[in-house]
């Protein structure tokens, strides 16, 4: 905490207590803005202290999707408005690494 500042600590400690989280949750659960905490991310990751991996889905809900009776992802066919076919949106999870958060 010393060594990289409040902000970068309240992030560390929010993802050690929360698991594997995306950005809106870190935001959501340490109250620091989107802008400080995507900083406090990067400085934890070039520090080896979070790690962050991609994880890619389809917009919409799958629950509208078999209400309308649409295609379900993996399914063929997958279209949305107008025939055009889904747009995907990547997230990135966090999750810290426990070895380097203790030393």
């Amino acid at each position: 905490e010393e060594a990289l500042g409040d902000a970068v600590a309240k992030v560390a400690r929010t993802v050690m207590y929360h698991g594997h989280v995306n950005l809106a949750a870190i935001v959501r659960h340490s109250g620091l803005s989107v802008d400080a905490v995507k900083h406090c991310l990067l400085i934890l990751i070039k520090h080896s202290f979070v790690s962050s991996y991609k994880n890619e889905h389809l917009q919409g809900s799958r629950e509208k999707k078999k209400a309308r009776g649409d295609a379900l992802p993996g399914q063929e066919g997958q279209q949305g408005q107008g025939g055009r076919p889904k747009s995907r949106r990547a997230d990135f999870i966090y999750v810290a690494d426990p070895a380097f958060m203790l030393s």
